[in-house]
């Protein structure tokens, strides 16, 4: 397995997918993809598109070549799931519709992180990025009523928290960010947010009404993040997860070059955010791995950051490896060391130390009273060696 940027470049099979991480294919795209084309291992290829969730991207870019450059099993393959990503892409549009409407109508400022809206305005079509789940951005405050009107829509949810105590409650709040919920006909999963992030200081105090964007759709315009912070967003994201799929590695570039930055006000909006580390880490991604042409002005602050020393190889094992790798003792760990860089004060360290000292697992195993709850933190050294 490539453990470092470089050898993942020079892998066939990779090399080709990261070609084709543009909706607007240039000349040099097409270039390097023709020069992939031979040798290419097809099922190889195939699993990787459908591991980091791009075959709709990279049908896109395969289809504009002659007939016969790529073999016609993985092109029908490729075609497949791009009518299957079609599909899927209506369903969480309806869904989409339907909860701005519910939430308009009961008065809930809402916002849309991240997915179709993020197609259609930086890939030129919402169907070439694939459909997944609906995230949705609320006021803290706002947390019961939305619940309340997706529970009278019919959604469901597996980790409900109307059965908590206060103290229990107040502790899930603080170290988790969001609720599941499922639409009753699709099956599309509704990740509904009180924060943008599981980690409590990055995109702090995100202002929804001063959003501006629209998502025009089904007759109706449905708030989305912003450009300064949509690009903030996703590399907070992306750096949250090690970018470990294409799909977010992809969306670097084509939001990258969908307009002029002002760089130096960028990252002042990232220091008051408390993400400037996290948006440096996503530019550099952006740089190694699809080629984006580093600004003069942004140049030192990458060279200051030094992503390929402090952080490349440990982004590189989580492309390569299997999902359930970073979810092994070995990964776990090499995962928190990562992290841990991303940390810039106290209650960053806080925040992490509270999500190891006790969690709803233990609350569910053990239901003990609200005066009682300090001791799940004696409980906790052998439920997290459990679940490890």
């Amino acid at each position: 397995m490539p453990l470092d940027f470089a050898n993942l470049r020079n892998d066939r099979e990779h090399a080709l997918l990261l070609a084709c991480c543009r909706a607007r294919v240039r000349d040099a795209d097409m270039a390097a993809q023709r020069r992939h084309a031979t040798g290419l291992d097809g099922p190889r290829f195939l699993a990787l598109v459908e591991r980091h969730l791009v075959a709709p991207l990279v049908w896109h870019n395969l289809r504009q070549h002659p007939e016969g450059t790529f073999a016609a099993d993985l092109m029908a393959a490729l075609a497949a799931s791009y009518r299957e990503n079609a599909f899927s892409e209506l369903a969480v549009t309806r869904a989409a519709v339907r909860l701005h409407h519910q939430l308009s109508e009961a008065d809930i400022s809402h916002c849309i992180l991240k997915g179709l809206p993020i197609g259609e305005r930086y890939y030129g079509d919402a169907g070439l990025r694939q459909a997944g789940d609906i995230d949705l951005l609320i006021q803290p405050t706002m947390l019961d009523r939305a619940c309340s009107q997706l529970a009278d829509a019919g959604y469901r949810t597996c980790n409900a928290i109307d059965h908590f105590t206060p103290r229990q409650r107040s502790y899930f709040l603080f170290t988790d960010n969001q609720l599941e919920f499922e639409a009753p006909d699709s099956g599309t999963v509704i990740e509904l947010h009180w924060r943008p992030l599981q980690l409590p200081s990055s995109l702090a105090g995100l202002d929804l009404s001063a959003q501006t964007n629209r998502w025009a759709v089904a007759d109706c315009r449905i708030p989305f993040l912003d450009d300064e912070e949509t690009l903030l967003h996703l590399c907070a994201h992306g750096a949250k997860h090690a970018w470990y799929r294409m799909k977010w590695v992809f969306d670097l570039p084509n939001v990258l070059e969908s307009r002029e930055w002002d760089w130096p006000a960028l990252r002042a909006k990232a220091q008051h955010y408390r993400c400037e580390r996290e948006l440096l880490l996503g530019l550099a991604v952006a740089e190694a791995l699809s080629g984006w042409e580093v600004p003069a002005t942004v140049q030192p602050w990458l060279d200051e950051l030094d992503a390929p020393g402090r952080y490349f190889s440990f982004i590189a094992q989580a492309l390569t490896r299997p999902d359930r790798w970073m979810n092994t003792p070995a990964g776990i760990f090499k995962r928190n060391r990562y992290l841990a860089r991303f940390n810039d004060g106290v209650d960053c360290w806080l925040y992490h130390l509270a999500t190891f000292a006790t969690h709803r697992r233990d609350w569910e195993l053990l239901p003990l009273p609200d005066a009682l709850f300090p001791l799940y933190f004696l409980l906790s050294p052998f439920t997290n060696t459990w679940q490890i």
